[in-house]
């Protein structure tokens, strides 16, 4: 058995044929994110609409934007004896007051069970074993399988991720950091894509920032609007983010689009 992450996204999936970039993107994310925690990864693959990390270590993704969720899982070769043994380490705490479900996809179709086949007969073997009960709906516990051509991958956690767009494919732009809603706004303008680089009239703490960002921040103090229209141009943004809302709303006088991700809270 190996070890892996499974990772799955949502918004991604519906770029058409774009969709190679940003995968390829939320790799990057995902490996800088890898980097931070010390982690190696033996290999990153895509696969039928997931992102498969060969290893044993847990990494904390709920910071990596463009994640729907993921999933400790290991890999076990295809054949059901081979999937019971490992589906029998996972069932040491269920007995007859526990359901369950069994939750197969087939994303190769070579396998000579269907996903309901292959939920049925390890969901008599969980039974059969624990004495648990069944339920498809109102379940205690959950078992899932990805089933590939050669091998499945088995699981039994889902960790929700921050959804939205991998952070820097949609182009640069700057943050203008004020106060705490402007570094909410940031962080918003990070998970519809934006490669954001933190600005300010006064030195500003932007820990929050780093945790969303796949890259190394640096933080730009500014004087003037005329200095950040200077920087704009330095590293090519193209908008400013702020953090102003309805009742804060005012005029920047700069060259820059002025995005507001707060004006509707």
């Amino acid at each position: 058995m190996t070890g892996c992450i499974l990772i799955r996204y949502s918004e991604i999936g519906l770029k058409g044929n774009n969709k190679n970039d940003f995968e390829l993107k939320l790799i990057r994310n995902i490996n800088s994110q890898l980097k931070k925690e010390g982690i190696k990864a033996e290999r990153i693959k895509r696969l039928f609409s997931r992102i498969l990390i060969i290893t044993d270590k847990t990494p904390d993704l709920t910071s990596v934007f463009g994640i729907a969720s993921y999933s400790t899982a290991k890999i076990v070769p295809l054949n059901t004896d081979d999937m019971k043994k490992h589906i029998a380490s996972l069932i040491k705490d269920y007995n007859k007051d526990i359901s369950f479900r069994i939750s197969a996809k087939r994303l190769d179709k070579e396998f000579h069970l269907d996903s309901m086949g292959i939920e049925r007969e390890l969901g008599s073997f969980v039974v059969e074993k624990t004495g648990a009960k069944v339920n498809l709906k109102n379940f205690d516990k959950e078992i899932g399988l990805d089933i590939l051509r050669n091998e499945a991958i088995i699981f039994n956690n889902r960790i929700k991720g921050p959804g939205g767009l991998p952070a820097g494919i949609e182009g640069n732009a700057l943050a203008l950091i004020e106060n705490k809603d402007s570094v909410k706004a940031a962080i918003l303008a990070m998970k519809r894509g934006c490669d954001i680089f933190p600005v300010g009239f006064k030195k500003t703490d932007i820990f929050e920032l780093e945790k969303y960002s796949p890259k190394k921040l640096s933080f730009e103090l500014i004087s003037s609007i005329e200095e950040l229209d200077k920087y704009g141009e330095k590293v090519d943004a193209k908008a400013v983010i702020v953090g102003q809302k309805l009742e804060s709303f005012k005029d920047i006088n700069t060259k820059l689009m002025v995005l507001r991700p707060l004006i509707s809270l």
